[in-house]
């Protein structure tokens, strides 16, 4: 539990780490003042960086120059989070995957489908957003999905996407959608390891809540009826074509 004082101590320390940034582009006392106006406003550091566009330059404070300055500041720190868990190639379960996926949420106001596929080994071959919508809901493409898989020669999959109003519970859209992924992808033999949804600072795995081992026992069964129905239906013409014969 973090006590009054800590919170100033942070509070300060974010005041003191903008206003460095600022002093590049202001002049020092001005670079204060906006710093601590900043942190009273969005209350972080890392708040100032992912504020939505355009409200840096409604705080009277912050001029043209310096809001495009700390815009440029989050982007480049997104891109260096991004770049270094990339950079470790390989994802073990479901907290490493949340680990690359995360740079790729920060700032986002509305939904996004980002597909992040594995080798044989738990590499990283593709982590890119195949998909963007609305603040509410984004359609999630099972024939792109399966391309990529195809292309990229995919041993398993992972997908992610974002619930902005900070609630990361999956909706009967997102079962509805993992079970359609799931069963294409078993039809190509790739594994779907894991569909995270995140929500702000929170986030849920279905691999880890059990919601994707009951949608892969669903799907299983499912398909185990299609086997039994097309056997039943093979059957059926053999014997129509046995007795066809014996006329």
């Amino acid at each position: 539990m973090q006590t009054k004082q800590g919170n100033i101590f942070e509070e300060k320390k974010g005041v003191q780490a903008i206003a460095l940034v600022l002093g590049y582009v202001m002049p020092e006392k001005e670079a204060k003042t906006a710093a601590k106006r900043l942190i009273e406003i969005f209350g972080s550091f890392s708040g100032v960086l992912e504020a939505p566009e355009g409200e840096l330059e409604s705080i009277g404070e912050v001029n043209e120059q310096a809001a495009d300055y700390l815009r440029m500041l989050g982007s480049l720190t997104e891109y260096y989070i991004e770049d270094k868990n990339t950079r470790l190639k390989r994802v073990y379960d479901s907290r490493s995957a949340y680990e690359v996926l995360k740079p790729k949420f920060i700032g986002r106001k509305t939904e996004a489908v980002i597909l992040l596929l594995l080798d044989g080994r738990g590499r990283v071959t593709y982590s890119e957003v195949i998909n963007e919508g609305s603040i509410s809901e984004v359609p999630i493409y099972i024939r792109r999905v399966v391309e990529l898989c195809l292309k990229y020669d995919a041993y398993t999959a992972v997908i992610a996407h974002n619930h902005p109003s900070g609630n990361p519970i999956p909706s009967k859209n997102d079962i509805h959608a993992t079970r359609d992924i799931e069963f294409a992808l078993n039809g190509i033999d790739v594994e779907l390891f894991d569909h995270i949804i995140f929500a702000g600072a929170d986030y849920l795995s279905m691999k880890s809540s059990a919601w994707l081992e009951r949608i892969k026992e669903e799907v299983n069964i499912y398909r185990e009826s299609l086997k039994k129905e097309s056997e039943e239906q093979e059957n059926a013409i053999a014997y129509l074509h046995e007795t066809s014969e014996k006329e």
